[in-house]
């Protein structure tokens, strides 16, 4: 790292947590358990400091000094080094008394670079770096990166977009050539730092990984799996003083259709086997001239999507259903736009998974009308669409237990669904094509659904198969 006159002043990352076992100090953080050991009383005291309102090296040093003499310095950096080797420790610079920026490191595998012939002018802001508001100060990340920088000072701000912008010259920012250099070494440390020249385009076959990744996919793959992020993850609860949003949806509608049970033991006995299904797996976009019927489409619902048993309420009430989801949660609703089918009219319907019913929402619409027609250039424009499946989701269920991952999780699902799907409507001898991607927001409106409250995240057409 550079050599600057600014202070850095250390201090254990938000995601640590100093704990004291009798005479013995551990840091506690999401990836590990990291044991000090026993330790003296100037060690001590310094990291307690590290632990509330941080200190500069030198600070630190000074403390152990006082209290274990030059002895104790072994001490000291003997715990200092695999707590920033861990990712334990923040730094803030700091110049003129003001904080400008903090690093913060989001992964045990964080380590400071260093850049040779450290100058504004040889580099540029990244494509993958994202600047935004968080709980009242800027917050700069980037998918590549494995630490976080928090911006302080509106004069970080204005050299960063001057970076953004691809800017060589140098202009007056009223930052210091070492809190630049510092600067530089901690956007390189998270991640949102290029060479002036990089396109961050793949090149050939074998450019930089990163280089094939757009940034939202990225961004979204790092910051929903752990190893490169210190957030909070997986079922927190972290809207336990909020009412858990109901296992069935609140939508009440008057005009409901009940669905034909099938026989699941006859079924046992008649279906091709799991094997056959499995290898007989297509999609099929092509429709017999007879389209699929009411009965079917019921059989292939109960058989995909309604729910077998409501569980013993917890935290919140769950259920299974064929088709497996996290948690139990059961988030996905399905709605049948019926363009031709036996036995319904044509119009949008919201299945009822506890009831096994159709409820009628509304007839063609343009808005279902276009919702078809997209449907149908996405499947290569083959046959009229009989049956289209949108998929939303009531997202709350979700979001009130898990964090850090409750959108891929819901991505998840929605694979296992579409698993499911394929399997059933092969072992009916329907053709079933999952759909690449959809308008959300036109489903929404058709469906008369917030696109915020209940998102559409997929499409699946059914039709009648073309007997050979």
């Amino acid at each position: 790292m550079p050599e600057v006159a600014d202070q850095i002043r250390l201090q254990l990352a938000p995601h640590g947590r100093l704990v004291r076992d009798g005479q013995a100090v551990r840091v506690s953080l999401p990836w590990l358990e990291l044991r000090l050991g026993q330790t003296g009383a100037g060690l001590t005291a310094a990291l307690e400091r590290l632990a509330t309102v941080g200190a500069t090296e030198e600070e630190c040093v000074a403390e152990v000094r006082r209290s274990e003499g030059d002895l104790g310095l072994f001490g000291f950096y003997g715990a200092l080094h695999p707590l920033d080797c861990a990712g334990a420790l923040s730094r803030a610079l700091v110049q003129d008394a003001a904080p400008l920026a903090t690093l913060i490191p989001q992964a045990a595998s964080f380590h400071l670079p260093t850049l040779q012939a450290a100058h504004a002018t040889r580099y540029r802001l990244s494509r993958f770096a994202c600047l935004r508001a968080v709980a009242g100060t800027w917050q700069l990340e980037s998918g590549p990166g494995r630490a976080r920088l928090e911006v302080h000072d509106p004069r970080v701000l204005a050299w960063i977009g001057d970076l953004a912008l691809n800017r060589p010259e140098h202009r007056d920012h009223g930052l210091t050539a070492a809190s630049i250099d510092t600067l530089l070494v901690f956007l390189e440390a998270a991640g949102a730092l290029c060479d002036r020249d990089n396109t961050e385009r793949p090149q050939n076959s074998m450019a930089d990984a990163n280089a094939w990744w757009e940034f939202h996919d990225l961004l979204f793959h790092m910051r929903s799996r752990r190893g490169r992020s210190a957030g909070p993850y997986g079922a927190t609860y972290h809207f336990r003083e909020q009412p858990a949003p109901p296992l069935i949806h609140p939508r009440r509608i008057s005009d409901s259709i009940p669905l034909p049970r099938p026989d699941l033991n006859v079924l046992a006995q008649s279906d091709a086997p799991f094997v056959t299904v499995v290898e007989k797996r297509r999609s099929i976009r092509d429709y017999a001239p007879e389209p699929i019927s009411c009965a079917e489409l019921g059989e292939f619902l109960y058989r995909t999507a309604r729910i077998t048993s409501v569980l013993p309420a917890g935290e919140t009430d769950c259920a299974l259903r064929p088709t497996p989801a996290g948690g139990a949660l059961h988030e996905l609703e399905i709605y049948a736009v019926v363009a031709q089918c036996q036995g319904l009219e044509m119009g949008l319907y919201h299945y009822d998974p506890h009831g096994h019913a159709l409820g009628r929402l509304s007839g063609m619409t343009p808005e279902i009308e276009l919702l078809l027609k997209q449907a149908w250039h996405t499947a290569d424009k083959r046959s009229p669409v009989q049956v289209y499946l949108g998929i939303t989701a009531r997202c709350r269920r979700v979001f009130w237990k898990y964090e850090g991952m409750a959108y891929a999780l819901m991505l998840k699902n929605l694979g296992a669904l579409y698993a499911t799907m394929y399997l059933a409507a092969t072992a009916m001898s329907l053709a079933p094509c999952a759909l690449g991607g959809g308008d959300s927001e036109l489903f929404c409106r058709a469906a008369g659904i917030d696109p915020l409250e209940e998102p559409a995240l997929g499409e699946f057409l059914l039709g009648s198969l073309v007997q050979s």
